[in-house]
């Protein structure tokens, strides 16, 4: 069966249409399309199905270096960066290049098993495949430096925002692990530790098992373990999925999301994947059904809301279709089908 892909929500840059439409309310079908490759707040690339990639939305006039550095490399897996500032691509042989407005740095590290630009931090943060090690790789200076992760731990996954990052390990005692900003607890910690100077063991997890997704928005950040998905950080427009009826003086930092069903009853998933938009959060769960909550200003929870409610603090479901996966750029969402 071919492929289609819904998008929907903010659009002014046609990153989720190609159109005059600033908000794509309703999902809009996109056929021919066989995978993402990147979203963020103003552009979205995919791969259709003969394998072409496909540029939507804003591209400044250095993106024409990112598009040669792209024809260059067949058979991309992965591409990661800011169209502002860097764009970067792992190829079939995991080798990472990246280009930015005034230099090129073709096949500049080898055994890349994944890349993330951590913007605050002007820097790729490249995950080894081997080792589980991560490197951080300053765009600016073009120094790398291993990070100092606590012993035992290799890394398996990762996640980046603005100014915070989080890591997935192979570590029972240490599964996550997060770094750099914590002003409003996304990364897992009381925000009266601000900064973190090196990857931190997010002390909820640990001892905890099968944790197996990371994401992370501006300013929170989720966890799937278990099946079940965390959410930390700002809780404003209901991103964190915590529902409506916490107490205002409950102060914990990490807390199971809450999904409820046709009948605004809880019900209990098995989540596979997450995503953090600016405000809102995606989750895709092992029955191929999308989830999302948050704020819905552009339409991009995938579903009507009452006229007076602009947001949702609960987890609902917002695809009818098996979906095969999904995506948050800043304002918009996609889901593959």
């Amino acid at each position: 069966m071919q492929n289609r892909l819904y998008s929907f929500g903010f659009n002014a840059f046609g990153q989720a249409k190609e159109s005059d439409e600033a908000i794509v309310r309703s999902p809009y079908c996109h056929t021919h399309t066989s995978r993402v490759l990147f979203t963020c707040w103003e552009t979205t690339i995919v791969i259709d199905d003969e394998d072409v990639l496909q540029f939507w939305g804003f591209q400044p006039p250095w993106f024409s270096k990112f598009k040669r550095l792209c024809q260059q490399k067949r058979n991309i897996i992965s591409i990661f960066g800011d169209p502002n500032t860097v764009m970067g691509v792992i190829d079939e042989q995991h080798t990472m290049s990246y280009v930015t407005e005034t230099s090129e740095h073709i096949d500049c590290m080898t055994h890349v098993e994944q890349a993330v630009y951590c913007q605050g931090q002007h820097a790729i943060f490249a995950l080894n495949q081997a080792s589980g090690q991560v490197e951080q790789y300053s765009i600016d200076t073009l120094d790398s430096l291993k990070l100092d992760l606590p012993p035992g731990c290799r890394v398996t996954r990762m996640s980046a925002a603005q100014t915070h990052l989080l890591f997935l390990t192979d570590s029972l005692d240490v599964p996550v692990l997060g770094f750099r900003s914590n002003r409003l607890s996304q990364c897992g910690i009381d925000y009266q530790q601000q900064e973190l100077n090196t990857p931190t063991a997010i002390e909820y997890f640990c001892g905890l098992r099968d944790a197996t997704d990371v994401a992370c928005g501006p300013f929170h950040s989720a966890v799937i373990l278990g099946g079940d998905v965390y959410t930390f950080g700002w809780s404003k427009d209901g991103r964190l999925g915590w529902g409506s009826t916490r107490q205002s003086d409950d102060d914990d930092i990490i807390s199971l999301a809450v999904f409820l069903d046709v009948n605004d009853q809880p019900i209990e998933i098995n989540a596979t994947k997450v995503a953090c938009g600016s405000a809102h959060t995606l989750v895709l769960d092992d029955q191929r059904r999308v989830w999302s909550c948050g704020s819905n200003a552009y339409g991009q929870l995938g579903r009507t809301l009452p006229a007076d409610q602009h947001s949702d603090a609960h987890f609902r479901r917002c695809s009818s279709d098996k979906a095969m996966d999904c995506f948050a750029g800043r304002w918009t969402s996609f889901i593959l089908i």
